[in-house]
C-alpha cells in the first residue's frame, strides 16, 4: 500500500459486494481524536512544507504537484522563451520544480511519476498558453469591473445644484 494515498476512492458500503458490519459495539460507540491520536505517529503527516495552494489540502501527491507547479509554470514561461530557452530546457525546469515540490512530501513520489506531472505541464505550457491572450483577458476583466464599479459608486448619489 502507498502510505500517501488519501482515500479519494473508496467502496460503496451499501453494494451487495461487501460485507459490511453493523452493530458492531465499538463503532456505535465511536471514538474520540485523542484516543484514536494514540494509535497514529502524527509528525508524518504534519503540513507539507512550502504548500501555498489552499484548494490542495488533502488532495492527493500528484494534484499538490500539478497545482502548484502548473501556476509556477504559467508565470514564466514568457521569461522563458525570451531567454532564449528551448523546451527542452523549459523541460529541465519544470522537472526540477515538480522534484522540489515532491521532496516535500513525507513520503515522496516516486521519479517516474513526478515526471509524467512535469512532461505534462511543460509541454502544454509551452505549446498552448498564450500570454497575450491572457493578459488580454484579464485586461477586459479588469475594465469590466472598474465599470462596475464607477456604476456603484455614482448610483446612490444625487447631484445636486444650488444656485447663487
Amino acid at each position: 500500500g502507498d502510505v500517501g494515498f488519501v482515500s479519494l476512492i473508496t467502496k460503496n458500503p451499501e453494494h451487495p459486494h461487501w460485507l459490511t458490519l453493523r452493530g458492531v459495539p465499538d463503532a456505535i460507540r465511536g471514538y474520540d481524536l485523542e484516543y484514536l491520536a494514540d494509535f497514529v505517529d502524527l509528525d508524518k503527516f504534519k503540513p507539507y512544507i512550502g504548500r501555498s495552494n489552499v484548494e490542495a489540502v488533502g488532495l492527493s501527491r500528484n494534484c499538490t504537484v500539478f497545482n502548484l507547479v502548473s501556476r509556477w509554470a504559467h508565470k514564466n514561461v514568457l521569461a522563458f522563451k525570451q531567454q532564449g530557452y528551448t523546451v527542452q530546457g523549459w523541460l529541465k525546469e519544470v522537472h526540477y520544480q515538480c522534484m522540489r515540490v515532491n521532496g516535500d512530501f513525507p513520503v515522496p513520489m516516486w521519479e517516474k511519476e513526478v515526471k509524467c506531472i512535469s512532461k505534462s505541464i511543460a509541454n502544454w505550457v509551452w505549446y498552448k498558453f498564450d500570454i497575450a491572450a491572457s493578459n488580454r483577458r484579464f485586461s477586459e476583466l479588469q475594465a469590466h469591473r472598474n465599470s462596475l464599479r464607477k456604476t456603484t459608486i455614482n448610483a446612490g448619489r444625487t447631484k445636486i445644484i444650488t444656485e447663487l
